[in-house]
């Protein structure tokens, strides 16, 4: 017979069922997450749905911030704040932002003010259904100090989810060995810890490909929604190894028209958009960049033409003479944390001639914050001295 019972890990307290996990079963179709939530999904080997998966998020010192169970899809969601799950610090590109657009048109941003990791004033975009109960009970998120992303009532603070010592903790949640640790978190990327019968156990790096603004329904207030890439579990036997899904927004194929053009010239350009969710990822926009000049063309879908954009960059005629580079990147339309108005002048053109991951003679540091694609794409043109 089961029964429930109390395991201390120093100051924290976790419930267990028989030695394992107590899962909450009951009705509840959805839950609030108000400190944000991390999407994903585990598949097999030949892209079927692993159901009842165990996927713990862990924090950089190897506690859990939150974890979940993988539903009849394979599909999972664990409240966490994806800022800290996905070290997600503070971007100078988000400054930034709010001080073209203030440059740009007065008043035509609201900076999103923020409690914990609350949203007040949310944004615009809400992924429907996004909030259905993965088949746990999803833990109290630490980092925000507030137990509103438990769904349950009548759970009480310090069960599932909770942080705690890393390997005792990883033990009872997961039955994985001593000592079985991710690996480093990096900027965009979660730590998470899979445990699935007849499947390898795996610590995964997993790269978050979308973030949608928080919800602010008042039944349920959701926070940053992280959409992380698909995880391909490898069977128990034989030397297989578990792989990622590409599923972030590429660029790829750019074409510059000539690529040898005169002061005053004007240049063809084109690329094409690699979206595998266009679902979930549908707000952005292309911009091209001189990187001599900062001057700055938006590309705009072709018509009769899927996923191909394209457009046309005029050379100021003080353009330096000799090779330079444009570069195209896709930003986010509604960038995070940020609300933009369509009535005053356009903020993200002047964005993108002055963030530096737009500039081809920098190092592109993706920040799914305000970017939307993954890549940048650089490519050489040669300004000739315009006949006199």
């Amino acid at each position: 017979m089961n029964y429930l019972r109390f395991v201390r890990y120093g100051p924290l307290t976790l419930l267990v069922l028989c030695g394992a996990v107590a899962l909450g079963m009951g009705n509840q179709k959805e839950a609030s997450f108000k400190a944000g939530v991390l999407h994903g999904k585990v598949l097999d080997g030949a892209g079927k749905p692993v159901p009842n998966a165990t996927v713990a998020v862990l924090l950089p010192n190897g506690k859990p911030l939150g974890w979940a169970k993988t539903d009849a899809n394979g599909e999972y969601r664990i409240a966490a704040d994806p800022k800290l799950a996905l070290n997600l610090k503070a971007s100078h590109c988000r400054s930034l932002l709010e001080e073209c657009v203030r440059a740009a048109g007065g008043a035509a941003m609201d900076a999103v003010r923020i409690i914990g990791s609350t949203v007040i004033t949310p944004g615009n975009t809400v992924r429907s259904g996004a909030v259905a109960v993965a088949g746990g009970i999803p833990g109290q998120d630490v980092a925000a100090g507030t137990a509103a992303s438990l769904p349950n009532a009548g759970a009480a603070p310090g069960q599932v989810g909770q942080a705690a010592g890393a390997s005792a903790t990883n033990a009872a949640l997961l039955g994985l060995p001593k000592g079985f640790m991710p690996p480093p978190p990096t900027h965009g990327k979660a730590a998470l810890l899979i445990s699935a019968a007849g499947f390898k156990e795996e610590a995964v790096a997993d790269p978050a490909y979308w973030l949608d603004p928080p919800s602010g329904e008042k039944k349920s207030m959701v926070g940053v929604q992280a959409w992380m890439q698909t995880i391909k579990l490898a069977p128990t036997a034989g030397d297989k190894k578990c792989e990622l899904v590409p599923t972030s927004i590429t660029l790829a194929g750019l074409e510059l028209l000539p690529a040898v053009v005169p002061q005053g010239g004007e240049v063809a350009i084109k690329v094409k958009l690699n979206n595998p969710d266009p679902t979930t990822c549908s707000k952005m926009r292309i911009f091209a960049r001189l990187a001599c000049k900062n001057t700055v063309t938006e590309l705009t879908l072709v018509p009769g033409q899927k996923d191909v954009y394209a457009g046309k960059m005029t050379l100021d005629p003080k353009t330096p003479v000799g090779p330079t580079l444009i570069s195209v990147g896709a930003l986010r339309s509604e960038p995070i944390e940020v609300k933009l108005s369509g009535k005053k002048a356009d903020p993200l053109m002047t964005f993108a001639g002055r963030v530096d991951d737009m500039n081809g003679t920098k190092p592109y540091g993706y920040d799914p914050f305000v970017m939307a694609s993954e890549n940048r794409l650089d490519a050489k043109i040669t300004v000739l001295e315009a006949k006199k």
